[in-house]
Formats: structure tokens, sequence, C-alpha cells
């Protein structure tokens, strides 16, 4: 009898991929993946996935719901997964291995990147410095400031759709150029030459393709969500006192900095005076690990 796995996307893009990891793992026990989560996720990009063999709106289940039609209080049964370390929210059963996967390509988006990028100067530099928390983000300060560095390397391509870098020589892709899509945010990755970025989804994306990955690494450690073992993966960091703190619920230094969000109770996006210490990286350790791996 056919046994059944119903995932939900549980966190961010980055978990989602991380989960990923276990569906090779599953389908060898004899599962079949059906893969819950919202639209925007680009479910036809998602259904281009060996791994996956459904893909399906997100109801809103509660962790994962494993179960078969024969055994299914077994197989509901649910453990922290060792590998993950702090992401306890992601379970599932205790007997599977971790697996590195093979993305695949929508075709047409790989050749309109590849069609773009064809007219830009290599080496070609991805950038993504902001995230959805303070102490996973950057100043827009300390940002242009990488960016005047890094265009004496290359050409810089911001990948962030929430955030732009305000300097003409850096392209604002998905301002200017692409609608925000996973689809072609993975043909981008897969096509540059290296990607500097924060702890992140597109640190994840560039991690699972084995591409070279810059990760400015000041809160949550990426060493530790390094699951799929790439070899072209380098961790910056400033020398703070609070260097991986972890923290989600405020500053441990200065207690009237927030780390989560990027706004106040009256839905104003903070200032740079309201950033963390983490929020800024010297930018001359970006150029050096960009350097040492575009020549590696």
């Amino acid at each position: 009898m056919l046994k059944s796995i119903s995932i939900r996307r549980d966190g961010g893009f980055g978990d989602m991929l991380m989960i990923f990891t276990l569906f090779n793992s599953l389908k060898n026990k004899g599962f079949e993946v059906d893969f819950r989560c919202s639209t925007h996720w680009n479910h036809k990009f998602l259904n281009q996935q060996n791994f996956i063999d459904k893909v399906s709106d997100n109801f809103k289940t509660i962790d994962i719901d494993l179960y078969d039609n024969e055994h299914r209080e077994e197989y509901r049964q649910t453990h922290v997964f060792e590998s993950f370390k702090h992401r306890i929210e992601s379970y599932v059963t205790e007997d599977l291995d971790v697996e590195l996967f093979k993305l695949n390509f929508i075709e047409k988006d790989e050749k309109l990147v590849s069609k773009f990028l064809q007219k830009i100067n290599k080496p070609i530099i991805l950038i993504n410095a902001k995230a959805n928390v303070l102490n996973r983000s950057l100043t827009d300060s300390n940002i242009k400031n990488i960016c005047v560095e890094l265009n004496s390397i290359g050409t810089v391509i911001n990948i962030n759709n929430n955030y732009f870098v305000e300097n003409k020589k850096v392209i604002n892709i998905f301002k200017d150029v692409f609608n925000p899509d996973i689809s072609l945010l993975a043909c981008l990755i897969n096509q540059a030459d290296i990607l500097v970025t924060t702890n992140t989804g597109t640190m994840h994306l560039g991690n699972c393709m084995h591409k070279k990955v810059v990760s400015i690494d000041q809160t949550f450690y990426s060493s530790n969500y390094n699951i799929y073992n790439n070899p072209n993966f380098e961790i910056i960091s400033s020398n703070l006192e609070c260097l991986g703190c972890e923290s989600h619920g405020g500053c441990k230094i200065d207690n009237n900095v927030g780390t989560y969000t990027k706004k106040d109770e009256n839905g104003k996006i903070h200032g740079e005076d309201k950033y963390p210490l983490c929020s800024i990286i010297e930018p001359h350790k970006v150029v050096k690990a960009v350097n040492n791996l575009i020549n590696n």
C-alpha cells in the first residue's frame, strides 16, 4: 500500500530548503511526498523537482502531518531531527537521512536570466543584505559602502525585492528587470559568479547548489545550517562581544534596540540608530572573502 506524507512549509524560505534534504530519503522509504505551501512560492517551479510528487496549497496543518493508511499511529510519532540543531520547528521521523538534492530549473527562466547576464561584465556578484529581522540585516549606509567596494571587483546585482540600493552602478534586478520569483532567483544564483548574503533563504539556495557563497553572519551561525556541506562557503563576522547571540527578543548590549522587527509600535520603520551592532560589517572583510572565493 502506498504511503503518503503531507508536509507544510514551516518557517521561512530557508527552512523549506532544509526540509527538502529529507525528501529523497522519504521517497526511498516508499513515501509519496505532498508538499504544501502558499502559491507565492511558485508551485510551477516546485513541481519541476524530482523529489516532490505533488505540490498543494498550505492549509495550515499542525507541524508535519505524517501518516500512512496501514500504520497511522506509528508514523504519527514525530521527533526533532538532530541535524537541524536549533530548527526546533522542523519535525520528521527519527530514521531519516539528510541527502543533497538537485534543483531543476524552468527552461524559459534559465534562458531569460542567461540572456540578461550575457550583457553584464564579470564577475557577477549578487548581494542580499536585508532580511525580515534587524539582526540579519545590514544598515542602508553599510550596504552602500559594501557595494562601492565590490564595484571595484565586478558587477553588483542586488537581489532583494524589498530594498533598493541607491547606487547607479548597482543593478536592482527585481525593481528594474524581473518580477520577484523563486524560479528566477534560483536561476540568477546558479548563473552568477558569487553570492554575498546575510543568513537568509538566499544563503540556503546558494549552498544547496554548492555555489560560491559569502555569508555575513553575526547573530545566527551559518555553519549550523550548512547541512548541504557546501565546500564554497565562507562565513565572515565582526569582532563583537555578543557574536552569535541568536536573540529575537532584543539586543543584549543595548536595551533600546530591537532585533526582531524593522518597525516600531506605530508602524514606523526604524532609523539606523535603532539597528543592533550586528547590522554593520566592515566592507573590507566582504571584499576579502569575495576575492578569496573568486580566485579559488
